[in-house]
C-alpha cells in the first residue's frame, strides 16, 4: 500500500487512501469506483472492437509502466480487476498481490497465480517475475476483450500450446493488434514484451494517427508566427541558460541545511571546519554533487535529497556534519522533509487543510515528537491526528499535514506564522487535562476537565464578545470536587495576601499565563470570567484575536489527544523556500508575556548582577545565582553566611519562583565539584523550602561540615529548610 500511495495520481490505478493492521490482519482501504468490472460489462455490451479495446487501454499501460519503473508489479491483472468507469476509461483494481520484484528475497514470491490469465512463472515459486509478468495478464485480458474467451491456461500450454490467434476464432482484427496481443501471450518470458513502456510504444505505433485539420491561416500570417516562435526560443534559450547557471538539481528534490559558527570557533578553526565539511560531502554525496554557499559564520549547503537513502535528516547531519571540530560544534537548521498527506484521498482531513504548495508568504514547518516511549496503536493514532487537526481547524487558517521523511512516527505542520507562537506551539500536541487556574502557590492550582457525566451539554470553556466589541473567556468547572476546590484556593489567595487568579498550563514554562482576573471574594460557583489576556501584540482585544480564545476553546471542549507530543525542530518557509536564521520571535502573533511576578524576578536578577554577583541563569520566575568561593572546609559555612545574607538583603524569605544558590571554586560550574542551595515554593505549606545538595564524591570530604553549617544557619521566619536536605545530588 505504502508504494502504491506514491500513484494516486496515476489515472488507470485505483487509489490507496489508507492502509492499518487490526484483528491481525492488513486493511487496504481504497476509493470508491462507480461503474462495473470489465467482465460484467462484456457481458452487457459484448466484445470490443480492437481499435477501440487498445485506445482505451493505453492510459492504463502508461500508468503501469510508471508503477513498473518503480519495482512493483501487480501480478493479477484480469477482467474481475479492471473497472470500466461511466466515461468508458479503465481502471486498474487490487493490489494486494502486488510486489517489488527488485527486492523479493532470491527473486522468490509466493506463488499467486489466476488461471487464464497469469504466465507460467507466477504458478512456479522460483519463477523469475517482472513487468514480462504484468504484460502477458493484461494481454491476456484483452485477448478475451476482443475474442469473448479467455486464453488457454499457461499451464496448459506448457504441455501443449494450441492457443488460437484472435483472427482464427472470427475476431476481425487488424495484423499489427494481432502481432501485438500474441508477442505479449508468449509463453517465453524473454520473447515478450520487457516491460509495458514498450507494449505501450508498439500500440501506439499501432494505432491510426487522427486526421491533421487545416488551420485556414494565410502563409503571411504564418510566417509571422514562425517569426515569433523563433524569437521566443531564442529568448528561451538564453533564459534556460541563466538558469541552468544558477540551478545546479533542476527538477530534482533537494535537501538545504545551514550552519553557523558560533564565537568560540576561531578562524583557522573555521576554515578547517569548511575543509573537514567538504571531505564529508564528498564522501557522503559523491563529488559535486551538491552546492556549498559561504557567508560570513555560515555556511549553507544543498543536495538531493535521495543522498539521505530515506533516512530521517537530523541524526545524519549531526552525526555527519555538526562536530566537525572537536569542541566547537556548530549550530544548525535543516529543511524538514515530510510525506505530506493529501486531503482529497485522506479519510480524515481537516477543514482546513490544504498541500503545502498551497501555502504562500513566510511560514514555519514543525516536527511533533511523541514525549513518551509508548507505541500508540493505529486507533490512536487515529485519534490524534484528528484531535490535532480539530484544534488547527480553530484558528481558522490553512495548513499541511504529514509525517516526517524518514520517520513516520514524528508529525509534520506547516502553516503561516502569523497564527502560531508560544500559545499554540505548547498545547497543540498536549493531551487532555492540562489547563488550570492557580494563584501564587502550587496548592492553589485547580485542573479544567470536562464532566463526563455531566448531562447538561455545557461547554467547560467558551469565549464571549462583550457589548464594547471585546472579549472574555469563561471557564466553567462541573464536578462538585472541582468546584469546592477552586473556592477553598481562592479563599487561601484571598487571605495571603493576593488577588489574582491566573489561567496557566502545564505545558507553559514558569511565569507564562495565558489570561488572568482579580478576585474580590472567594470563588463558589466554579465559574471564572477572564477579561485580561497575556498574549504579546495584543494589548487591545478585537476581533482578530478571537481565533485564539476559539483555539483555547477548542482544546478544551472537542479534543483529549491520546498522548503527549511536543516540538522536536522548527524552520520558517519564505514562498517554499527555508528562511534560515528566521526567530520565532520576530514574526510570530501569538507569544505571551510575563507576569507582574515573572518580571519581579528578572528586575531581581538584573539588581543582583549590578551588585556583583555571578547570576548564571535568569529565566521566567527562576533564578541561579554562583557565589564563586573555593573549594575547601570554610565553602559550607561561608557560603551559608553569604545566602543568609542574599536572602535578607533581597527578600528572599518572601519568594516568588526558584532560587539556586551554587557555591563553587571558579571553573568548576560543570559537573565538577560543586554545592548549592535551592529554594522553592513549598509542597506541604504555603511558604518557601530551602534544600542544600552537595554533587560529586570529591566534595565527599566537606559533607561533615557543611551538615553542621546547614543545622546552624537561619534563613528567615517563611522559609522551611527541608530535613535531611544535605547529601549527594
Amino acid at each position: 500500500a505504502r508504494m502504491i500511495r506514491d500513484f494516486n495520481q496515476e489515472q488507470g490505478v485505483v487509489r490507496i487512501l489508507d492502509y492499518f493492521e487490526a484483528n491481525h490482519t492488513a486493511y487496504l482501504v481504497m476509493e470508491y469506483v462507480d461503474g462495473m468490472t470489465f467482465r460484467k460489462y462484456m457481458e452487457q455490451n459484448g466484445v470490443f472492437s480492437p481499435e477501440n479495446l487498445f485506445r482505451r487501454m493505453l492510459p492504463l499501460m502508461e500508468s503501469l509502466s510508471h508503477i513498473h519503473k518503480s519495482g512493483v508489479i501487480h501480478r493479477d491483472i484480469s477482467p474481475d480487476n479492471i473497472m470500466v468507469l461511466p466515461d468508458g476509461s479503465f481502471k486498474l483494481l487490487d493490489f494486494g498481490a502486488a510486489r517489488n520484484f527488485r527486492t523479493a528475497a532470491g527473486g522468490k514470491y509466493t506463488a499467486i497465480a489466476r488461471e487464464n490469465y497469469a504466465p507460467g512463472e507466477q504458478f512456479d515459486k522460483n519463477g523469475e517475475q517482472g513487468p514480462w509478468t504484468d504484460v502477458y495478464a493484461l494481454c491476456a485480458t484483452m485477448y478475451e476483450g476482443v475474442t469473448g474467451c479467455p486464453p488457454d491456461s499457461a499451464v496448459q500450454r506448457m504441455f501443449l500450446d494450441e492457443l488460437k490467434k484472435p483472427s482464427e476464432l472470427g475476431t476481425a482484427i487488424e495484423k499489427s493488434y494481432e502481432e501485438i496481443l500474441m508477442k505479449g501471450l508468449s509463453l517465453s518470458a524473454a520473447r515478450r514484451y520487457a516491460d509495458m513502456e514498450e507494449m505501450a510504444e508498439a500500440v501506439k505505433a499501432a494505432l491510426p494517427r487522427p486526421p491533421k485539420t487545416e488551420t485556414g491561416k494565410k502563409p503571411v500570417f504564418a510566417a509571422v508566427l514562425a517569426c515569433a516562435a523563433c524569437v521566443c526560443l531564442v529568448l528561451g534559450i538564453l533564459l534556460y541558460r541563466e538558469y541552468d547557471k544558477n540551478h545546479k538539481f533542476r527538477n530534482v528534490v533537494t535537501e538545504s541545511f545551514q550552519l553557523t559558527a558560533l564565537e568560540q570557533m576561531t578562524a583557522d578553526e573555521f576554515a578547517q571546519a569548511q575543509k573537514l565539511l567538504q571531505d564529508q560531502l564528498e564522501n557522503f554525496a559523491g563529488p559535486d554533487n551538491y552546492i556549498l554557499e559561504i557567508e560570513g559564520n555560515q555556511i549553507t549547503v544543498t543536495l538531493p535529497l535521495d543522498t539521505f537513502g530515506g533516512q530521517e535528516i537530523a541524526p545524519i547531519l549531526e552525526e555527519r556534519f555538526v562536530n566537525l571540530i572537536e569542541d566547537r560544534p556548530f549550530l544548525y537548521e535543516y529543511e524538514i522533509q515530510a510525506v505530506w498527506e493529501d486531503p482529497d484521498t485522506s479519510l480524515i482531513p481537516g477543514d482546513n487543510q490544504c498541500r503545502p504548495e498551497e501555502l504562500s508568504g513566510l511560514t514555519v514547518a514543525q516536527v511533533y515528537e511523541s514525549v513518551s516511549q509508548k507505541q500508540l496503536t493505529k486507533g490512536q493514532l487515529s485519534n490524534m491526528y484528528t484531535d490535532m487537526k480539530t484544534r488547527l481547524d480553530s484558528l481558522g487558517i490553512p495548513y499541511a499535514f504529514g509525517l516526517l521523511y524518514g520517520n513516520e512516527d514524528k508529525i509534520v505542520l506547516q502553516t503561516s506564522a502569523d497564527h502560531m507562537g508560544e500559545l499554540v506551539n505548547v498545547t497543540l500536541g498536549k493531551s487532555g487535562g492540562f489547563f488550570y487556574l492557580q494563584g501564587r502557590w502550587n496548592q492553589d492550582r485547580v485542573y479544567i476537565n470536562r464532566n463526563a457525566y455531566d448531562e447538561t451539554e455545557q461547554q467547560v470553556m467558551s469565549a464571549v464578545q462583550n457589548e464594547d466589541g471585546s472579549f472574555s473567556l469563561v471557564c466553567r468547572l462541573s464536578s462538585e470536587y472541582d468546584i469546592e476546590n477552586l473556592a477553598v484556593a481562592t479563599e487561601a489567595i484571598l487571605a495571603d495576601g493576593g488577588t489574582t487568579l491566573y489561567l496557566s498550563s502545564t505545558s507553559l514554562a514558569n511565569g507564562r499565563y495565558f489570561a488572568k482576573t482579580e478576585l474580590t471574594a472567594p470563588i463558589t460557583d466554579g465559574q471564572v470570567t477572564f477579561s485580561e489576556f497575556l498574549f504579546k501584540n495584543h494589548d487591545t482585544i478585537s476581533e482578530d484575536f478571537e481565533f485564539a480564545l476559539e483555539y483555547l476553546c477548542s482544546c478544551v471542549n472537542d479534543t483529549s489527544l491520546p498522548a503527549d507530543y511536543s516540538i522536536q525542530s522548527r524552520i520558517f518557509m519564505e514562498d517554499g523556500q527555508p528562511a534560515f536564521g528566521v526567530s520565532g520571535l520576530d514574526c510570530y502573533e501569538l507569544n505571551l508575556r510575563q507576569t507582574d511576578e515573572s518580571r519581579e524576578m528578572q528586575q531581581l536578577a538584573e539588581t543582583m548582577a549590578e551588585d556583583g554577583f555571578d547570576v548564571s541563569y535568569a529565566d521566567y520566575n527562576t533564578l541561579w545565582v554562583s557565589l564563586n568561593l573555593p573549594v575547601s572546609e570554610e565553602l559550607p559555612e561561608k557560603g551559608l553566611e553569604q545566602v543568609d545574607l542574599l536572602t535578607e538583603t533581597y527578600g528572599l524569605d518572601d519568594l516568588w519562583g526558584t532560587v539556586y544558590f551554587t557555591l563553587c571554586e571558579e571553573g568548576e560550574t560543570v559537573m565538577g565539584r560543586r554545592a548549592r542551595v535551592v529554594y522553592s515554593p513549598s509542597f506541604s505549606e504555603r511558604k518557601t523550602s530551602a534544600n542544600f545538595y552537595f554533587w560529586g564524591d570529591d566534595m565527599e570530604a566537606y559533607y561533615e561540615s557543611a551538615q553542621a553549617a546547614w543545622e546552624q544557619i537561619q534563613l528567615g521566619e517563611n522559609i522551611i529548610k527541608e530535613a535531611g536536605g544535605i547529601g549527594e545530588f
